[in-house]
């Protein structure tokens, strides 16, 4: 039975994609301006969240850095056993860029053919659907979620038949198609900008993620603060509602 257009519901926890450049900051910023205790899925190495430590101190975390399959779904079901006993209240995966990196390799690996070469053709729908089964699951979860990704500079031309590297509503540094599916899975997508030791989120109406995205038609920054741009988010939506209401 159709439902009516008031009936729809503001989002009850983040999901939210945080590029920015390798090196700038994300895991810290996330990390130290987080709601709440978070679970980090750490995709990165072992040693990118020490310099969190600077500023925080609120939040667990596993390895899962994508050259074993099997150590995400511990992860996953870490992350899901600690919400549900209400002691995660964000869950921060760091980095899905990097994770993607080593896992497209274990994928490809798999259909070697006896010259050692790899079918894409195979392997890509295969990692398509594990990362975005990854996604899927976390996005179930009654925590906010998010997922940093590195933002490198790719421009040029695709080659071939390849997806472009860079432009509208495209992540670069994922592989294939990943880097168009994954970013339309997220509700929110923020750009981490840096200015010497001033950082920002930017937000683009327009879907494009890089580089300079402040100077494109309906971006507007944040301060790069995790809980201040979830009130800002609530407050957005508190006004739909208020203007619902005034034309009942």
């Amino acid at each position: 039975m159709p439902r009516l257009a008031s009936e729809v519901e503001a989002t009850s926890y983040m999901r939210l994609l945080c590029l920015g450049g390798p090196k700038d900051g994300k895991t810290c910023t996330v990390l130290k301006s987080a709601i709440g205790m978070t679970y980090v899925i750490n995709s990165d190495d072992k040693f990118s969240l020490r310099p969190a430590l600077e500023f925080t101190d609120e939040f667990e975390f596993d390895m899962a850095l994508g050259d074993n399959l099997r150590d995400i779904e511990k992860c996953i079901t870490a992350a899901r056993e600690g919400v549900k006993e209400g002691r995660y209240q964000t869950i921060l995966w760091d980095t899905i860029t990097e994770y993607c990196r080593r896992a497209e390799d274990v994928f490809a690996k798999a259909t070697e053919n006896d010259a050692g070469e790899p079918d894409g053709r195979r392997y890509h729908p295969q990692l398509r659907k594990h990362i975005h089964g990854i996604l899927d699951r976390l996005f179930g979860l009654d925590a906010h979620v998010i997922v940093n990704a590195h933002w490198d500079d790719m421009m040029g031309a695709a080659i071939g038949n390849q997806l472009d590297k860079t432009g509208q509503g495209i992540c670069p540094g994922l592989p294939g198609q990943l880097r168009k599916t994954v970013p339309r899975s997220f509700q929110d997508v923020i750009f981490l900008d840096r200015k010497g030791q001033k950082r920002e989120f930017l937000t683009s109406a327009c879907g494009v993620f890089m580089s300079g995205t402040r100077n494109l038609p309906g971006t507007v920054p944040y301060p790069a603060d995790i809980s201040k741009l979830w009130d800002a988010m609530n407050k957005h939506n508190e006004t739909l509602t208020t203007k619902k209401d005034q034309t009942k």
